[in-house]
């Protein structure tokens, strides 16, 4: 009988995780972006070299930055330091499995923000990271879903695409932004800083691709890892 209430309580308060009542975080991310942290796996998957082969045409070299005159907003060096922050990119598995995972993500960044076509020089694929912003962004479409109350949308604020993998929605830009800067607040209030700001808009792609989420399937884990694991 004196388990009973110990145990009620463990499940009811497992119950609000889950269905986000209660919501539990770690220290914010950007907390750890000047602290000493060991090299990223991605390191001994990809070089600069290859980087560059790989998206020749990117924001900052394909076109020119026109939101804060970057050169290179999405920068190998970049992409490198904001890994760093997510230590579970690329931890599961052997070497196989972990390259499948990091051609899952490079792949799935491209096609997210390619300004390519079928018969584009070099394929389409060459033209990935080509876009920052959402190319119907002029539209000004919200992407406000009201369901979602526990992060409203600022009126006159628009959650389009932004980013390597060009997040989207009040939510998601809310959920983000309590694992980036400790609140949900500063994303909602100020969505432009995926566009100002490489790190965070690289971390932003990385966290969207680690974090699972009740609406949408793990993509990292739960899907490429285990797809490349049963592949002959």
């Amino acid at each position: 009988m004196k388990n009973i209430v110990p145990i009620s309580f463990f499940l009811l308060l497992l119950s609000q995780l889950c269905y986000g009542q209660i919501t539990v975080l770690p220290k914010p991310l950007k907390e750890f972006v000047n602290k000493k942290i060991t090299a990223p796996k991605i390191t001994r998957y990809l070089t600069e070299k290859k980087w560059n082969q790989l998206f020749p045409k990117r924001y900052g070299i394909g076109q020119k930055d026109s939101i804060s005159n970057n050169p290179d907003f999405y920068s190998y060096k970049t992409f490198v330091q904001a890994s760093k922050l997510f230590p579970s990119f690329l931890s599961d598995g052997n070497d196989t499995i972990q390259k499948r995972e990091l051609s899952a993500f490079l792949a799935n960044i491209a096609q997210e923000t390619s300004g390519g076509w079928d018969d584009a020089p070099g394929g389409y694929f060459k033209w990935g990271l080509y876009f920052l912003e959402e190319t119907n962004a002029g539209i000004k479409n919200q992407y406000n879903d009201t369901s979602k109350k526990n992060y409203p949308a600022i009126e006159g604020k628009f959650y389009y695409g932004r980013g390597p993998k060009q997040l989207t929605w009040n939510y998601n830009y809310g959920q983000f932004s309590e694992a980036w800067f400790g609140s949900k607040d500063t994303l909602l209030l100020h969505p432009e800083l995926l566009s100002k700001d490489p790190l965070l808009s690289f971390a932003s792609a990385l966290w969207f691709w680690m974090t699972p989420q009740f609406s949408k399937t793990f993509l990292s884990r739960y899907t490429h890892r285990n797809m490349g694991s049963h592949a002959r």
